[in-house]
């Protein structure tokens, strides 16, 4: 991605907000907290005065998020601190965040005694500027979604083929599968690709996040695909879709997580679905399918995430299962929105079955004459 000089902020309320989205930046110095609600009427700029132990409340909501205990007090005590009030013609929310609040999914704050998600479409983005640019990026190629699911030697995934399988036959995509999901065949698919889908495993490197790790199938040269590699890409695509354990965290530098989402935006992707923690594997596909069957409604991605996740909730089985550990660890961030998911005309099933019917009748009328012709 390329920057240009950054623009007054009436710039980016003009072109950047439609008319139902907020975005909210944190700032956050020793125990101050300061917030910059955005629309595109209005500017709010609050300085929140916090006890010194709120950064700990993140930290601790976080883990009982993955320990899969009670939050309800967390997610109030927080909700009641960190949410502005919205106005009311408000649906969209997009969040800019700082240091330890990235480790969390603001979905689960309470507003108005209710999970955020509620109420509002949430997405995430690095900064406006950022976000204006992945905007820019949208819609540069055909609809081509490719998925990958490998098959590994230890440690396998036992849902990730029936995922990337289901939503191929909902997008009429292309599978990736088992011991064909190998790092060169990412490659040789990703320049092409509109929307990329990895169900995989990952490994972080606790030293370098550079050296963070997306897992393929070992079957030729190196399966593994790190940050830096990533980085490295040439990407035209509207959406990367990474459905794998902590593809959203790593280290906190002044304009962002150091992550492998943020490789895939600086590689070219307009937005990325991504994981805040070690997802569990049944519940990431079934989760995974509802979202891309709310997608190919014409959805925006955040609304599509939102219905998926509250769709998972109203048919969970049991009610553990309804721990928000199961289902809010997948965020969205960067561009919004809907995804054509139309082929080009040359590939529908029309267009092929007609073109094929015509060399048909070619070939037939070439082969009268050549009869006749006898």
């Amino acid at each position: 991605l390329e920057f240009k000089q950054t623009n007054e902020l009436s710039f980016y309320q003009d072109r950047t907000l439609d008319n139902q989205q907020a975005l909210v930046e944190y700032y956050i110095h020793d125990a101050t907290i300061y917030r910059i609600t955005v629309t595109k009427e209005s500017v709010d700029y609050q300085v929140i005065t916090a006890d010194d132990n709120w950064e700990q409340m993140v930290v601790d909501l976080r883990s009982q998020l993955v320990r899969q205990k009670d939050i309800s007090h967390l997610c109030s005590e927080l909700g009641a601190l960190l949410l502005p009030d919205f106005p009311s013609h408000i649906t969209d929310v997009i969040f800019v965040l700082d240091r330890s609040l990235n480790q969390i999914p603001f979905e689960v704050l309470r507003y108005l005694d209710t999970p955020l998600v509620e109420h509002y479409t949430i997405n995430y983005a690095g900064s406006l500027q950022l976000y204006e640019k992945q905007k820019e990026l949208r819609g540069r190629q055909d609809f081509d979604w490719v998925g990958f699911a490998p098959k590994y030697e230890t440690m396998n995934l036992f849902d990730n083929e029936k995922e990337v399988f289901s939503i191929s036959q909902l997008v009429e995509g292309h599978p990736v599968l088992g011991e064909e999901a190998t790092k060169q065949a990412l490659l040789e698919h990703s320049n092409q690709a509109s929307i990329i889908h990895l169900a995989t495993h990952t490994e972080l490197d606790k030293l370098n996040p550079m050296l963070n790790k997306i897992l393929f199938a070992k079957k030729e040269g190196s399966n593994e695909l790190t940050t830096s590699e990533i980085y490295g890409l040439n990407l035209q695509a509207d959406m990367a879709v990474l459905s794998a354990c902590n593809t959203g965290t790593g280290v906190f530098r002044g304009d962002g997580v150091m992550s492998m989402s943020r490789a895939f935006t600086y590689a070219g992707t307009s937005s990325t679905l991504m994981s805040l923690w070690k997802v569990p594997d049944q519940q990431t596909s079934e989760l995974m399918i509802l979202f891309y069957e709310y997608l190919t409604q014409g959805q925006k991605k955040s609304e599509a995430l939102q219905n998926a996740k509250l769709s998972y909730l109203e048919n969970v089985q049991f009610e553990e299962l309804a721990h928000p550990f199961y289902w809010a660890g997948f965020v969205l961030s960067g561009d919004d929105a809907p995804i054509n998911f139309s082929p080009p005309f040359w590939k529908k099933p029309a267009f092929i079955i007609g073109a094929a019917l015509v060399l048909l009748a070619l070939l037939m009328i070439v082969f009268k004459r050549k009869k006749n012709a006898s």
